[in-house]
């Protein structure tokens, strides 16, 4: 028999008991000043699972991800930290309380102001019927007052019959060295809190549990399958399986959905039993993103009237062009075919083709989102030799969207203009920066300089480069100097503070 539970390795909880099957975004402010007087807002993700052990009952999971660039970091030695105190309340239908627990959590240790995202679990055990929960998350580093969200729930018995637990979305997964509480069945996963998955996530990974097998006997198959919404009805992927009856029956699973173009989908888990009757099912939909190969015969595309009349034949090249920041290798291989062709009609037909096939219902809406910050761009970032689109800011711009903070430097004593970006998120990550540049100091040329996005130029000498201008000492042989002790260098300060 395969034991659920597993204790919280920051704060051992004995009185354990769980359920739901929400997901509660909750998304606390906090006003904090930053050093350019900027407020913080906390922002932390609350994921609410239920699950059954025959030891303990019903039980739900809490599972938190605390964002860290909403967080006040403060030093210690050489490291930063931060901290947050969490309370939650579970009262029943008839006010009754249930659970009043609080606890501190502080973030691991971090380095050099690249903080990263942290993550909790709690687990509490709870009897069937509806609740209403209270959440209260304070940043402790700071004096702002918290702010509360609250939500509904209903926990199911899941243990009078065959059941699933909710599924658990895996961000990625290990095998467990040691035993805390992220480990389900060997395997320590971290939470993903998203749905959506853009093409560069070719793997879907889930966690769930299966109970009470052993109430339909020997012969049990599970189903799964890939729906699509956009074609109600259309299963995708399909695959059946035999397990073994128990109590417990964990299911891990990792979908491959590279071949799986862009729509909207949902995942349906079931259990069957010999004759093929359903007696459990449990399902979650998700988003998919993915430009695979398409326009193959371009002669059979029509285009569609929104889309013609979106783009004339003049710009239709251009317009081609500039998708290049958001597109992969093998659409931009395509594309370049087309642009040396210098084919209007065809390129119309591939901007109508790309939006389809990433966007699927929303194609002709997200082009036309697009095209505005492509227009947007141009008239902010174009120089005498590069499109809007070209030159890196543009770039930036149009793959990540607009930036959360922008600290501009258009002159100082020593240093080159520059501009700090501040992403609060891209997809997966949080918190990143980059420094763009003007060493040319005319046509509004700024370069990327420095970023810590993955995948992006990463310059661990930006501060000695951008304080080359006037100071012969700024240079890269000279990085035993204190940067900020020459005049005018304050951009390693501005930097880690932003």
């Amino acid at each position: 028999m395969v034991t659920a539970l597993v204790f919280d390795f920051r704060r051992f909880v004995t009185d354990m008991k769980l359920t739901a099957k929400y997901l509660l975004i909750v998304c606390l402010v906090l006003g904090v000043q930053s050093a350019f007087s900027q407020e913080k807002k906390l922002k932390a993700y609350l994921d609410l699972k239920q699950y059954y052990s025959p030891e303990v009952g019903n039980y739900m999971e809490f599972n938190f991800q605390y964002l860290a660039h909403s967080l006040a970091f403060v030093a210690d030695s050489n490291d930063l930290f931060a901290e947050v105190g969490v309370q939650i309340k579970l009262s029943d239908s008839l006010g009754v309380a249930k659970l009043n627990d609080a606890f501190r959590l502080q973030s691991p240790r971090m380095r050099d102001s690249i903080v990263s995202d942290f993550y909790d679990i709690r687990r509490y055990a709870l009897d069937p019927g509806k609740y209403t929960l209270n959440l209260t998350v304070f940043d402790l580093n700071t004096e702002s007052d918290p702010l509360t969200a609250q939500a509904n729930i209903n926990v199911n018995d899941r243990g009078n019959d065959v059941h699933f637990s909710d599924i658990y979305l895996i961000e990625y997964a290990t095998l467990a060295q040691v035993n805390n509480a992220f480990v389900k069945s060997g395997y320590e996963m971290i939470p993903r809190f998203s749905n959506y998955y853009p093409q560069d996530f070719n793997y879907l990974p889930f966690y769930a549990e299966i109970y009470n097998l052993h109430f339909i006997g020997d012969s049990v198959s599970l189903h799964e399958e890939i729906v699509s919404l956009d074609e109600p009805g259309k299963v995708m992927m399909e695959k059946t399986q035999m397990i073994s009856p128990d109590s417990i029956t964990p299911v891990i699973r990792n979908i491959n959905l590279s071949k799986l173009p862009s729509g909207a989908y949902d995942l349906v888990l079931e259990v069957r039993d010999l004759d093929g009757d359903v007696r459990a099912k449990t399902n979650f939909k998700f988003d998919r993103q993915n430009d695979i190969e398409f326009m193959t015969n371009p002669d059979e595309i029509v285009l569609d009237p929104a889309f013609e009349e979106s783009v004339d034949l003049d710009s239709s090249l251009y317009y081609l062009a500039a998708l290049y920041p958001i597109a992969r290798q093998e659409s931009q291989r395509m594309m370049k075919e087309i642009l040396r062709d210098k084919d209007s009609t065809l390129a119309k037909k591939f901007i109508q083709s790309f939006w389809v096939s990433t966007s699927g219902t929303k194609a002709y809406q997200n082009w036309m989102i697009y095209k505005s910050q492509v227009n947007l761009v141009e008239r902010l970032y174009s120089t005498n030799f590069q499109n809007g689109f070209e030159t890196d800011r543009g770039r930036v711009y149009l793959q990540y969207g607009p930036p959360n903070s922008v600290f501009e430097r258009p002159s100082t004593a020593n240093e080159y203009p520059y501009e700090m970006w501040r992403y609060n998120e891209i997809g997966r990550f949080s918190n990143k920066r980059f420094i763009f540049y003007n060493p040319d100091l005319v046509n509004n040329t700024y370069r990327l300089l420095h970023s810590d996005m993955v995948g992006e130029l990463r310059n661990d000498n930006w501060p000695y480069m951008l304080n080359s201008r006037n100071n012969p000492r700024g240079g890269i042989d000279n990085q035993n100097e204190n940067i900020n002790d020459v005049f005018g260098g304050n951009s390693g300060d501005f930097y880690r503070q932003f």
